[in-house]
């Protein structure tokens, strides 16, 4: 894959994100350390699955939680398994082809971003406010 085509595939996933994550307000231009710094404690991961499945056992966490980071990442991978969706290992290549291939899953499964996008603007009303949880 071409390091073009990659940070397109970047873009489309972060733009995705900020789509049923109004919140997360990531710059589409985001680089792979700045994506892994918002991903890395997996709360973002978890409400991500929250978002696109509401009755999804996965809950995120704030930081005060008793669920710690890695129990979140393992939660959204378990998850990942569940639906057929290739895990993430590693590199931050492996981490955007993995979102990509959720976002297709709910979309060909029927669930439409705008559907997704009204959902989540109308629940975000209901938010704190509150940042998503901050690297290590």
């Amino acid at each position: 894959m071409s390091p073009q085509s990659y940070a397109k595939q970047r873009e489309i996933v972060i733009q995705w994100l900020n789509t049923i994550l109004p919140d997360l307000r990531l710059p589409t231009e985001a680089s792979d350390e700045e994506l892994r710094a918002c991903l890395i404690d997996g709360t973002v991961l978890c409400r991500i699955l929250n978002r696109l499945s509401p009755s999804s056992p996965n809950e995120e966490s704030s930081e005060n939680s008793s669920v710690s980071q890695p129990e979140n990442v393992k939660r959204f991978l378990a998850t990942m398994d569940e639906l057929g969706i290739p895990r993430f290992e590693g590199s931050m290549k492996t981490v955007v082809y993995c979102l990509l291939s959720l976002k297709l899953h709910f979309i060909s499964s029927g669930e439409e971003l705008s559907t997704l996008s009204t959902i989540t603007k109308a629940e975000s009303t209901d938010d704190d406010g509150s940042s998503p949880g901050s690297p290590q």
